[in-house]
């Protein structure tokens, strides 16, 4: 401001070489400012890319969680869902035997009543041991690949550390 009224002044008085020095000081000045100003924003702009770095490096972290909890869900929909379409079948399955026996105690028939009881019994121990045997057999397998999975997180995971 003050080399301003002081270009003025000197404009004022038609002094070329006092308006020339004025002229000069004020660019001069303006240099500066400018220089000092594009200083502070690359200190703030170094300052903003630290942050991020160490919230990107927070970050990986909470996503390796986020990513095994979103297999989880999937995972626990899957299991749900094959067991509700198991446990349909097994209850349209027991449906039918109690008609075919309903059907034997409509017949009268003693014989056909224990021949109908007997074969829903021997059905109905058959199926359990089946689902059995498939839980079992899902349950190694999922154990597996679990195995799997956070044997080769924790390779990666090394190797991150590691570098």
């Amino acid at each position: 401001a003050k080399q301003f009224e002081s270009a003025m002044g000197a404009f004022a008085n038609s002094n070329t070489k006092m308006l020339r020095q004025s002229v000069w000081i004020a660019w001069v000045e303006l240099l500066k400012e400018t220089r000092r100003e594009m200083a502070e924003r690359a200190q703030k702009s170094m300052a903003a890319m630290r942050t991020i770095s160490k919230m990107m490096a927070a970050d990986s972290d909470s996503l390796t969680r986020i990513c095994f909890r979103g297999w989880q869900v999937v995972l626990e929909d899957t299991h749900r869902q094959q067991f509700d379409a198991k446990r349909a079948k097994m209850d349209e399955m027991q449906k039918k035997l109690f008609a075919s026996a309903m059907g034997c105690l409509a017949q009268s028939s003693a014989r056909a009543i224990r021949r109908s009881s007997f074969v829903a019994w021997v059905d109905c121990v058959n199926e359990t041991k089946r689902l059995t045997w498939e839980r079992q057999k899902t349950s190694e397998a999922a154990v597996k690949a679990l195995t799997r999975m956070c044997a080769a997180q924790g390779a990666v995971l090394m190797c991150i550390y590691m570098h």
